[in-house]
């Protein structure tokens, strides 16, 4: 197994996650599509910078690994 990491740098304020909208095998890699999600609009969120990330884990293979 390995643990394939995307990161959407930081923000303003807390409340962000990332999730995985579709996942595809191409001749030459393991592609997953992503979406930032955001704070609702009445949400209350940290006043203080946020890392949002997302980790998966997959079975090895010898094919590249991309986050669209």
């Amino acid at each position: 197994r390995q643990m394939c990491k995307e990161t959407d740098g930081e923000k303003e304020t807390g409340g962000y996650s990332i999730s995985v909208k579709d996942v595809y095998l191409t001749q030459n890699a393991l592609c997953f599509v992503t979406t930032l999600i955001g704070p609702g609009e009445n949400e209350t969120v940290a006043k203080a910078p946020s890392f949002p990330y997302i980790v998966v884990e997959v079975t090895k293979c010898d094919k590249n690994v991309v986050f669209e």
